[in-house]
């Protein structure tokens, strides 16, 4: 007899837990990774299910509400070295960029939390440890999309696809109003679920959408727009756009969309003349002329409207253009300083060590060294005018036991550390400790509770029990929880069972036998309901 090392239920020597359905052993060992069974906070780590340039996705087990979920660590291969312990090793040349990422990912899905949509798997939670990030996202039940046609055997309609990606559609006006974007739109992150609907999986910082030298970036031949193949070009969301244009010529014909293809005379039987339009606009290979914006593509997919574009001009004209007037600058101030140097030659020149010692000097004015702000309160860091003048902050969270909410519990540059003006500071702000003691409330009004535990952050929720002799309408009579006891913070709910006024029981008397009237003589003049004399 074991206990499951996932939900700790007892087992009878099966290899697989009947009540969570976690194999009790690894199914295969990768380097580099989190040892099965690994707990993190609320949350145990089984197999690894994906692992990508960015991050290594583990299929865990959710303790606090019992379900199986995702967690993302970010590992980016390219950056790291073997771990030490569970704590992960960044390349000593290479910590600087690890950050700078680490960061996108933190801010992206700490975005991601904001929106409640069908179309994406909902964020659970965003953390640090192990000297790294995580995230913890739903699990999604279903197929990718390419392998929903292949056991289909047959695109689908148009109809069927306006249908489907209705949520998606507003998903992404949501992202754009964020300003974020997925990046990754194919056939293999979008999957179709047992009911028929649409989930937006695979978000990604931008540098693995990207191509580039430093990570191992992951693109989708046919659905990946041009821009993502150059590292000096912007994205935004008419990548995006650009992305769900190939996916929906793709699920309505099953076929990658190809230069020309929407000129072939089979392409009316499959899509409205407008729709042909959309997709057109929505692919053009000059960010400048595509659509950029969801409603505008929604709208003409729909008929609705025509947003047409004037054609660009060719980007290497432009250049050309640029570069003949800034060399024509260039050489006009050349002349200049020749000038004004030449009438200087005269001029005694301060010697090697002078002048060693004003560069010196001036590097010293350019740079300071990051001031410890561990334990400030951060809304007295962020109103502080000398702070604002120097420094770019960025806020993160995070549950503290040794330091109080809103008091600073980390901080990146550490304090000491040289940088430049304007170098941008990561402060990580305490949200109090995670778990917290159930306070003395039993006994008080109902109103007094709440004071108390939404002073605490305890999440709760009233239920009524009928009131006794002892506890009266409108007082605490029970806790699901006992006082005393620890309770999660944002994790757990208290339930706070309030004494109703429901009048109290009282004992009913019991009735004393009176003799039965003797019956009167009857008067068949009068009805039973004639009245007495």
């Amino acid at each position: 007899m074991s206990d499951c090392i996932f939900c700790e239920r007892q087992l009878n020597n099966e290899e697989k837990c009947v009540w969570c359905g976690f194999p009790q052993k690894e199914r295969e060992t990768i380097p580099g990774t989190l040892s099965y069974g690994t707990k993190l906070k609320d949350y145990v780590l089984g197999n690894v299910t994906e692992v990508d340039g960015e991050s290594t996705t583990y299929i865990a087990f959710d303790k606090t509400i019992q379900k199986k979920v995702f967690v993302k660590e970010f590992l980016p291969v390219t950056l790291v070295g073997p771990r030490s312990n569970n704590d992960v090793v960044v390349q000593p040349e290479k910590q600087v960029l690890f950050k700078n990422l680490l960061y996108d990912f933190v801010d992206m899905y700490q975005t991601l939390q904001k929106i409640n949509s069908p179309a994406m798997p909902k964020i659970h939670e965003v953390f640090i440890e192990n000297k790294t990030a995580y995230a913890v996202i739903d699990v999604v039940k279903g197929v990718s999309l390419k392998d929903t046609l292949i056991s289909r055997g047959k695109p689908f309609t148009f109809k069927e696809i306006r249908w489907m990606f209705e949520p998606v559609f507003a998903l992404l006006g949501e992202m754009s109003r964020l300003n974020i974007h997925h990046g990754g739109i194919s056939d293999e992150t979008v999957v179709v679920t047992n009911d028929g609907s649409v989930v937006l999986t695979g978000f990604a910082i931008q540098d693995l959408r990207t191509k580039n030298e430093h990570v191992a970036y992951k693109l989708y031949q046919g659905f990946s727009a041009p821009e993502q193949y150059c590292s000096d070009r912007f994205q935004g969301m008419y990548t995006d756009i650009y992305a769900i244009s190939c996916l929906i010529y793709y699920a309505a014909t099953g076929k990658i969309l190809e230069k020309n293809a929407l000129e072939s005379k089979d392409i009316s039987r499959i899509f409205p003349k407008h729709a042909v339009e959309a997709i057109r606009y929505a692919t053009k290979e000059n960010i400048k002329e595509r659509i950029d914006t969801v409603e505008d593509f929604v709208m003409m997919l729909d008929g609705k409207g025509t947003v047409i574009k004037p054609k660009a001009e060719p980007v290497r004209e432009k250049t050309d253009k640029n570069k003949f007037i800034i060399g024509g600058f260039a050489v006009l101030f050349a002349v200049v300083l020749l000038i004004v140097f030449g009438s200087m030659g005269g001029e005694e020149t301060p010697d090697d060590s002078e002048s060693g010692t004003s560069s010196q000097s001036q590097i010293q004015q350019e740079t300071s060294r990051v001031p410890n702000l561990m334990g400030y309160n951060y809304a007295d860091i962020i109103s502080d005018p000398s702070y604002q003048k120097d420094y770019t902050f960025v806020k993160l969270e995070a549950y503290s036991d040794e330091y109080s909410k809103g008091k600073i519990c980390q901080q990146s540059p550490q304090a000491g550390e040289v940088i430049t003006p304007g170098t941008t500071i990561y402060l990580t702000v305490s949200l109090g400790p995670q778990s917290v003691n159930v306070p003395d409330i039993i006994g008080i009004s109902y109103n007094d509770a709440v004071v108390k535990l939404d002073e605490m952050g305890i999440v709760h929720r009233k239920e009524y029990v009928d009131q006794t002799r002892d506890y009266v309408s409108g007082m605490v009579a029970d806790l699901s929880i006992d006082e005393g006891d620890s309770i999660m913070i944002n994790d757990e709910v208290l339930i706070v069972y309030v004494a109703n006024d429901k009048p109290l029981a009282t004992p009913t008397p019991k009735p004393t036998p009176t003799p039965e009237p003797t019956p009167e003589p009857e008067n068949p003049g009068e009805s039973e309901d004639s009245p007495e004399e």
